[in-house]
């Protein structure tokens, strides 16, 4: 059955399976399959890995496609994943062994699947060091704080936007921002 949005057309379910490659950004190049075989070839390796941790499909796929927007607009040379649940998140690093510079991670998933404040307990039980930025669409409460309590780095008020988790991504080099701020593209 096609998950499609009448309004906009968009068919989530082509879209999911694309979804959940891992992205990657390197040298203007979207050649997801190609980077990743210069990676493990031991060619270009990524200073810097994003993994988003999102379970609403639609708003996943918006900051997905922003966050890759700016990554690439910026040439930073990171690594992008995405999980759409805290479990996947806590199977990526403890399963498959997985490391990620930033994890920007939901608080509001539904209760039966691992919620945010869950996962990052978790990820923090197995001893991930990673910067784990949450964000949620409350703005002051008791949940909250018990989110920022189970061990994030810092937390965000929905919806992201990439200027507000600029600050945790790598800086472009300063030739490049200024290419950047004066509206110009690198070739």
């Amino acid at each position: 059955m096609k998950e499609e949005d009448s309004a906009t057309g968009f068919d989530h379910a082509a879209a999911l399976g694309k979804e959940e490659d891992v992205l990657c950004s390197r040298n203007d190049s979207d050649d997801t399959e190609g980077s990743r075989k210069r990676q493990r070839r031991g060619h270009e390796p990524y200073r810097f890995s994003v993994l988003l941790v999102q379970y609403d499909t639609s708003a996943r796929i918006q900051n997905k496609t922003q966050i890759i927007q700016y990554i690439e607009r910026n040439n930073l040379g990171v690594k992008f994943q995405v999980a759409e649940n805290g479990q996947q998140a806590v199977d990526l690093h403890s399963r498959d062994k997985a490391s990620f510079n930033l994890i920007l991670m939901d608080m509001d998933m539904p209760v039966h699947v691992t919620t945010g404040p869950e996962a990052t307990r978790s990820l923090r039980a197995l001893g991930v060091k990673s910067t784990i930025v949450g964000f949620s669409s409350e703005s002051e409460s008791e949940k909250i704080h018990q989110f920022i309590s189970s061990g994030l780095s810092g937390c965000l008020e929905k919806p992201l936007t990439v200027e507000k988790i600029a600050y945790f991504l790598p800086r472009p080099s300063s030739q490049q921002a200024k290419l950047t701020h004066r509206g110009k593209t690198k070739d």
